[in-house]
């Protein structure tokens, strides 16, 4: 499932348009993204299927849902370390965004 809305965080399938780095990459944009996850809890609507990559990572059967009712996946974090190019500035807008969101004091 490919989503770009407001509602969700990195739905994308990046396999799809490129090939996956060999060295992950781990900076802030992937540290914003491991906290989020943190966050997130599965939501309790299991699917029958699972998404798979070329590199035979495998989606878990549920969505993680956000404090605020935002929808993602356990490959959030595997698509921002590996498929960076791929990933549309508008997700990285949002990723600041809710990251912001979560850590203010």
């Amino acid at each position: 499932m490919i989503n770009l809305s407001d509602d969700y965080l990195l739905m994308l399938e990046p396999d799809r348009v490129g090939k996956a780095a060999d060295i992950p990459v781990f900076d802030d944009i992937t540290k914003k993204v491991l906290y989020l996850f943190d966050l997130a809890q599965p939501s309790s609507y299991k699917y029958k299927g699972f998404h798979k990559t070329r590199e035979g990572k495998c989606s878990d059967s549920v969505d993680y849902i956000l404090p605020n009712g935002v929808i993602t996946h356990n490959l959030c974090v595997y698509y921002v370390q590996y498929y960076r190019p791929y990933i549309p500035q508008t997700e990285i807008d949002k990723i600041h965004t809710l990251y912001d969101m979560f850590t203010v004091i």
